[in-house]
């Protein structure tokens, strides 16, 4: 009996997992047709009873000291709302909000008055673009304390080897320290009360003034080629650039770092090398092509996924879509910020290449059902 069933239901079913899949994929170009027909949209206010996190804050909340309500509009209606506060700045938090004295509060309200971030989302070259456009007051551009340098100097500080992964950091410790001092003096304080008692002795040293310890500079890259089948055993290196006063800092921390070649300090800084072979005095570290920008910027980040074998860390579901992509790169600066997605295959939308391997996953998981 169960045998007959099987062979006069498994056609049907096989039928209808074709069916699906047309469907499926003619919504695909559905989809892309209300990703070019939205648009996000400013809101000068929405109703906080629908939002799930924190339905108390009010709109004059949400609008006040800089705080932004975006919606997305498609055919003349909302389908989502969003609220953003620009924190590098503005307290994080209704709780330091409160805190900051009536003074310091209207300066904040007049520091970001008329200044706000243009969002772009573009779709090209096989590639999602998501870049930003800071239109600050002076005040505030002149508050900003991203450094920019074409050079990059931290690669040459970083050792040699085929880089995989990379984050740095170029900051004017002086414009940060200024910042910290005039609006959240008890940061540094609470910054060496958690590294303990050598730190905070360090700290009063330099009369908690961290542009008399830290250069600005950092970097931490993650090194490894690829083998055969497409697995590597990284290994790392990290430099943090380091003032006079800061080296004895570095001294302590370089003792305590376990398992690694090379952890010291030297005359530009604290550097750690996992291995040995990593390590070097006159640069060589190799950047995978479309991740040239790397240090360059205040921020940069990249991950280069070309090569790489997912098929070995059981991927479920929609986390299979990392495999259309080749390498993502973030960079940031005073004017602004870029987040860009480079997909493996040529120049096709990178959302339909991503789609495409949603629809191949959910036919896979729908054949292998058990009938």
């Amino acid at each position: 009996m169960i045998k007959i069933l099987n062979k006069k239901f498994k056609p049907r079913i096989k039928a209808r997992i074709r069916k699906n899949k047309q469907i499926l994929n003619n919504n695909i170009d559905s989809f892309f047709g209300w990703v070019k027909g939205a648009k996000l949209v400013e809101l000068k206010e929405c109703n906080t009873e629908e939002d799930p996190v924190r339905p108390e804050l009010d709109n004059d909340f949400r609008t006040g000291y800089g705080r932004k309500i975006y919606g997305v509009e498609y055919k003349g209606e909302i389908h989502a709302v969003m609220c953003f506060a620009y924190t590098n700045i503005i307290p994080k938090s209704v709780d330091e909000l409160e805190k900051l004295s009536t003074e310091k509060q209207k300066s904040l309200k007049e520091l970001v008055k008329d200044s706000y971030i243009q969002t772009v989302v573009k779709f090209e070259d096989g590639a999602a673009i998501i870049e930003t456009k800071n239109y600050f007051s002076d005040a505030l551009k002149a508050k900003m304390f991203f450094n920019s340098d074409s050079k990059a100097p931290v690669l040459s500080k970083l050792g040699k080897g085929n880089a995989r992964v990379g984050f740095s950091a170029n900051i004017d410790m002086k414009k940060l320290q200024a910042l910290i001092d005039e609006y959240s003096p008890e940061t540094i304080d609470d910054l060496a009360g958690s590294l303990g008692g050598p730190a905070q002795f360090v700290m009063a040293t330099a009369g908690s003034d961290l542009s008399k310890l830290f250069s600005g500079e950092f970097g931490v890259v993650m090194l490894g080629d690829l083998g055969d089948n497409g697995s590597m055993i990284p290994a790392f290196n990290v430099f943090l650039g380091l003032e006079k006063q800061g080296k004895e800092l570095g001294e302590m921390a370089a003792g305590m770092v376990p398992n690694v070649a090379e952890s010291k300090v030297d005359g530009e800084g604290f550097k750690i090398c996992s291995n040995s072979e990593n390590a070097s005095k006159n640069g060589g570290l190799k950047i995978p092509a479309g991740c040239e920008n790397f240090g360059k910027s205040g921020i940069n980040a990249f991950v280069n996924l070309e090569g790489v074998n997912f098929d070995d860390f059981d991927l479920e579901g929609e986390a299979n879509v990392i495999r259309v992509i080749k390498y993502i790169t973030f960079e940031y600066n005073n004017d602004g910020g870029r987040i860009y997605i480079k997909a493996k295959e040529g120049k096709e939308n990178i959302l339909k290449q991503a789609m495409k391997v949603m629809v191949k996953e959910l036919e896979t998981e729908i054949n292998n059902i058990a009938i």
